[in-house]
Formats: structure tokens, C-alpha cells, sequence
């Protein structure tokens, strides 16, 4: 059925009055749910003096928190800085027993771009087309610490400027630098406990890196089996001497110190070291061909003696250095990247969408993208991880971990109440 114009008319005026009326009802409705931090702090002022013999004790810290933060901000006070100095008072200050030092996580910001990397999509018109350049060009790598207190690992001067830093910038290749290797990363970690134990003289250092042969790269005279002869001599290395572990299968010779040369100066070989550790090895081989897989435990002397404590839990160089430096080392599980920061702070993203014409440039981009990433949200990426970690010690794993982590959360950790809940759907 169609309406003339003036029934037109009649029903578009009756379906305005009707939006104004409406309106006019939810804005008397509407209540303001956000007021400001001078208003916040009254109410918490006249709730203190009206109601401080009834509140419980627990209730009356919270209302002091939030006191204390409110104040912090109408001073001024950034939200990040105001939550972190509400932090020292309340927890840290408290938390540790004397002679107990704070220890500050460290991860290690690994990455690199070619000079002339770029999105792979754009937007053209009919018959527009981009103009590629014949290579990616030269290679720029960085590797920097980042931390939950200072974002990047620097000291700062009074002026604002950076007095000292552990970063590293190298742009290898041909005709520029050498490549990134353990040495280099061992002088950078050298750096970086300096710049540590001045800008936190009274904390530890957890310095924490992710799986890679660099990271794990052991000294030249390092226990390794594969590299011994079957006999004494030889063009085989001279390592270094070691303790026999206490699982060795005799008793005896557990704890007690083996020399891994000769009287005469010359390398053990695999046979002599065996039995002194007490094995039968006489009709067994030196080496499988081709080499046997590790999960093999006794099939040749090679994979027999590499099996031994000694030989599998020796510490890398890098650990090495930062702990006889007082501070401690951990590598993170592989195929694990949501325990690691840097992934989530990853600045290639951003490194790609910034047009370069030349190497110049590229650099100039490099170190304007790596700069772009603020301390809050570096803290916010490392809280992200060790959400992870106390999901994972919780024992949730998979998809119960990244929803527990996503939804319910404290400020490091998962939410008991999230984890009983989730335990009790599994075990029904």
C-alpha cells in the first residue's frame, strides 16, 4: 500500500518527535561513569573518615593505593609512572629479605632488514606499476638488551641525553662488516653488565636469550666426544679435565678429577677415557657410519662418553661470563615465542612501510623505527611473557594458556580462579 505525500510527511515528522523524545529519555537516564582524579580522591577521602572502623584492613590498603595514585596523577604524574612508583611502596621495597637482591630480567633484542626492504602490497591505479629495485640491498643488523624498568638498556644523563648503552649496530657484507658472530656477542654482553651494574648498582641481572648455536657455542677446549680419536695421540685437540659425575656406573670413581692428556702431554683418546671411568669397551667402535642419532645411548664410544654428565651439561662461554660476573643466564625453550618480548616488539613492520632510496636512509629509518617503541609498551610486552611462563608453570598449556593469559590475568601472572576453573573443566 502506498502513502500519499501529506501521509509522507505526517509519518517522517511522528518518526522524528519520536527519535527526540527517545533521546531526550536516555540522556536523562545517562549517568556520567568517568570523573576526574580530584574527584576520585575526595570520595576516597570522605570513605576513609566515614567508614574506617567498619572496613576490613585489606579494604582500607586499597582505598590508600588508590589515594596515593590519584594524588600521583593530579600531580602530574604519568599513569605507567604513577602504577610503578605505587609499585616500590606496596611490593618491592617489602618483598625481599636482607642481603636478597632484586633481579631484573634482560632480553636479548636480536634482529635485522635488508636496506631496501618494503611492503608487498600497495595500492595503484590502471596501468600504475612500482618500480622494484634489483636487490634487497646491504644487511643491517642490531642486537640490544630491553628490560622492564628501563625499556632499552641505557643510562641517561641529567639532560636527557644517553650517557651509555649496550646496543649494537652493524651493517655486515662484502665491502662492510663482519658478520654477527660469538665474539662480537661477547663483547656486546661485556658492554651490557657494565651498563647494567651502573644504572641498577644494587640489583642482579637475569640475562635472557633464545635458542641458537651462537648463544650456546662452548670454549675451544670444550668436553666433545665426536672430536676424540679411539686412541691416544694424534692430530685429535687437547681438552680441557673434567670430574667424573656421580652417575657413573662404579661408585669409586665418582667426583674424582680425570685428566684428559697423558703423562707424556698427549690427548686421551676414547678408549683410555672410558675405562678409566670404569666401561667394558672392548668390542665396541669408536664412531657409527654414518654418525648414529642422538637418542642412541651405547652403540659406539663416541655416542657412550657423550652421554655422560660431564660431557652433556657443560656450560656455554656466554653463560660462563655473565655468571662469573654474579648474574645469572637462562635460554628460553625453542618453538616458545610468546615467552619472548621481542617478538610481540618487533619493529620490521613498521622498518618496511618507511620509503628508502639509499643506504643512508635505510639506516636513518632503522634507528627511527628501533626508537619508536616507548617504555610502557615494552613493559607491557614483558608482562605479556610472563603471563605465559606462570600459565605454563599453572600446568595449562595450548589453548587454555593463551586464554587464561588473554582474559584472565593479574599484573604477571594468570588468575587462580581462571586456573581452577579451567582445571575443573578438564578433569570432568
Amino acid at each position: 500500500m502506498l502513502r500519499d505525500e501529506d501521509d509522507g510527511e505526517e509519518w517522517e515528522f511522528e518518526a522524528e518527535t519520536e527519535e527526540v523524545v527517545l533521546s531526550a529519555r536516555f540522556k536523562a537516564k545517562q549517568k556520567p561513569d568517568i570523573c576526574g582524579w580530584d574527584i576520585l580522591q575526595e570520595q576516597i577521602i570522605a570513605d576513609l573518615k566515614k567508614k574506617q572502623n567498619t572496613l576490613l584492613f585489606s579494604q582500607l590498603n586499597q582505598l590508600f593505593i588508590l589515594q596515593n595514585f590519584a594524588n600521583l596523577c593530579l600531580k602530574g604524574v604519568k599513569v605507567m609512572a604513577a602504577s610503578k612508583e605505587i609499585a616500590h611502596q606496596w611490593h618491592y621495597k617489602d618483598s625481599l629479605s636482607p642481603g636478597v637482591k632484586e633481579v631484573i630480567a634482560n632480553f636479548q633484542d636480536e634482529s635485522s632488514a635488508h636496506a631496501f626492504d618494503t611492503v608487498s602490497h600497495a595500492w595503484l591505479g590502471p596501468g600504475q606499476q612500482i618500480l622494484m629495485k634489483k636487490s634487497r640491498g646491504r644487511l643491517i643488523h642490531d642486537s640490544d638488551f630491553i628490560n622492564e624498568i628501563d625499556g632499552h638498556l641505557v643510562i641517561w644523563n641529567p639532560d636527557g641525553t644517553i650517557k651509555s648503552e649496550a646496543w649494537k649496530i652493524i651493517h655486515p657484507g662484502s665491502n662492510g662488516d663482519a658478520w654477527w658472530d660469538h665474539e662480537q656477542l661477547l663483547k656486546q654482553v661485556d658492554k651490557a653488565i657494565e651498563v647494567f651494574e651502573e644504572a641498577h648498582p644494587d640489583c642482579q641481572a637475569l640475562f635472557v636469550f633464545d635458542q641458537s648455536s651462537t648463544h650456546a657455542a662452548l670454549g675451544p677446549d670444550s668436553l666433545r666426544a665426536f672430536d676424540m680419536n679411539k686412541s691416544n695421540g694424534g692430530a685429535q685437540r687437547k681438552q680441557k679435565d673434567t670430574i667424573i659425575p656421580d652417575s657413573n656406573p662404579d661408585p669409586q670413581f665418582c667426583g674424582k678429577v680425570q685428566k684428559m692428556t697423558t703423562e707424556s702431554g698427549e690427548a686421551k683418546g676414547l678408549q683410555q677415557v672410558l675405562e678409566e671411568r670404569s666401561f667394558n669397551v672392548k668390542k665396541m667402535c669408536a664412531k657409527c657410519k654414518p654418525v648414529c642419532p642422538f637418542e642412541n645411548e651405547d652403540c659406539c664410544m663416541a655416542r657412550l662418553l657423550s652421554k655422560q654428565g660431564d660431557f652433556m651439561n657443560q656450560k656455554s662461554l656466554l653463560e660462563l661470563k655473565i655468571e662469573q660476573a654474579g648474574h645469572y643466564c637462562i635460554f628460553l625453550p625453542k618453538f616458545h615465542c610468546e615467552l619472548n618480548p621481542i617478538e610481540m616488539g618487533w619493529v620490521k613492520y613498521r622498518y618496511w612501510e618507511i620509503p628508502k632510496k639509499n643506504f643512508q636512509e635505510a639506516k636513518d629509518a632503522m634507528l627511527e623505527c628501533l626508537d619508536s617503541c616507548p617504555t610502557d609498551v615494552i613493559q607491557r610486552f614483558i608482562n605479556q611473557s610472563w603471563r605465559f611462563m606462570d600459565a605454563y608453570q599453572k600446568g595449562l598449556t595450548g589453548k587454555a594458556a593463551a586464554w587464561a593469559v588473554k582474559k584472565q590475568c593479574g599484573h604477571r601472572m594468570v588468575s587462580v580462579s581462571a586456573y581452577m576453573a579451567l582445571e575443573a573443566v578438564l578433569n570432568q
